[in-house]
């Protein structure tokens, strides 16, 4: 069973987040990237919740940034050219995503975005962090995130918030975003069928009705039927674009069913 393309377009009324709520309290294993304090700031207390532990602990036992991890990438945030750490102009978030992102979502404002596992790539904040939209990176890693926040500082984007979660158990509340997109992220690429179950399951609980997911690579021939199967219960497919670099990678922007 194949996701069916909707036969109307998406919406072009502007939405605008609730106004957020008090700060709450600093909570365990909750930590926002390149702050002092692991209180959630009151700009995105709506959108963000203390990581839940469904898996046994934190992180996910599927993938854990242990201390060698860590240091891994600390020394490889280190010694690598800063052009090789930041997004080509030849890479497909630069050729693929990013255009997607332009055509559908630069004239909108008041949107939340939700990027998993985005290491040190700027494409969609820079795209989308301006004006009264709020970008969240979530991500396990802490050095790729703080190097991510010391790139977006630098090019001056705005409303930017990176948060540590696992992307089996998102840190994001229920119905609190209007847009979640992933690129080339192991839960959707590398893991058990089961394991995309279960992201694709977080996912769809934390869009708001009619918020979309973006996600890349999707090759549907490549997918099991069951999971195809799984997709189309959950979400309606708006848009496909193939990347440029063909092999049947698509982008596709999924809009979540009721």
């Amino acid at each position: 069973m194949q996701i069916q393309p909707l036969a109307t377009h998406r919406p072009s009324a502007t939405r605008r987040p609730a106004a957020a709520p008090s700060p709450q309290e600093p909570t365990d294993h909750y930590v926002v990237f390149g702050r002092e304090s692991a209180e959630i700031p009151a700009a995105i207390a709506d959108v963000v919740c203390p990581a839940q532990m469904k898996l046994g602990g934190f992180p996910s036992q599927r993938w854990v940034v242990t201390p060698e991890i860590e240091a891994f990438h600390r020394q490889h945030i280190s010694t690598t050219p800063e052009e090789k750490l930041r997004d080509g102009p030849n890479s497909e978030l630069k050729t693929l995503i990013g255009p997607m992102l332009q055509t559908r979502y630069t004239h909108t404002q008041g949107i939340t975005v939700a990027e998993l596992g985005p290491s040190t790539s700027t494409t969609v904040a820079e795209t989308l962090a301006h004006g009264s939209n709020r970008y969240i990176g979530v991500d396990l890693s802490e050095p790729l995130a703080e190097k991510q926040i010391e790139f977006l500082v630098a090019g001056g984007a705005e409303q930017f918030f990176n948060v540590k979660g696992d992307t089996y158990a998102l840190p994001l509340q229920s119905n609190s975003c209007d847009l979640i997109l992933t690129s080339c992220h192991p839960p959707f690429v590398s893991s058990t069928l089961e394991d995309r179950k279960l992201a694709l399951d977080e996912v769809h609980r934390s869009l708001k009705p009619g918020g979309e997911f973006l996600l890349f690579p999707y090759n549907e021939k490549a997918q099991p039927p069951e999971f195809q199967a799984y997709l189309a219960d959950r979400f309606e497919l708006v848009e496909r674009r193939l990347s440029p670099l063909g092999a049947e990678r698509c982008a596709v922007i999924l809009q979540k069913r009721p």
